[in-house]
């Protein structure tokens, strides 16, 4: 170490080069930082484009399941209808049954 101590202080142009040397490290480290500040930036700008498409597609999905109802064949009170005519449907076939069997509604047989 004493050597190199030596060295420097009787060397002026090596001390030039250290201090060129750090410049350019300088430069470097200046650049990488304006570099990940920049990505920084740009990782806001995806984060925010992010959350605007987030919010596009719950608004694109409510406009579909709407749209989706709205256009199937058979909607909710088609069903509870549908249920209602066939319970009808199978008690008039059955007081059908009974009243050609039986020849009359009320027999204790039918």
């Amino acid at each position: 170490m004493k050597e190199y101590e030596s060295v420097v202080y009787t060397n002026k142009g090596l001390l030039k080069e250290m201090n060129s040397d750090l410049e350019m490290i300088k430069a470097d480290m200046n650049k990488m930082i304006q570099n990940v500040v920049k990505d920084v930036d740009e990782l806001k700008d995806l984060e925010l484009k992010a959350m605007l498409i987030n919010n596009q597609a719950k608004e694109f999905q409510e406009n579909a399941e709407t749209l989706e109802y709205e256009t199937r064949c058979m909607k909710p009170w088609m069903w509870v209808l549908f249920g209602v005519l066939l319970v009808l449907i199978v008690a008039w076939v059955c007081w059908c049954e009974c009243e050609t069997r039986c020849g009359q509604l009320i027999n204790p047989i039918c």
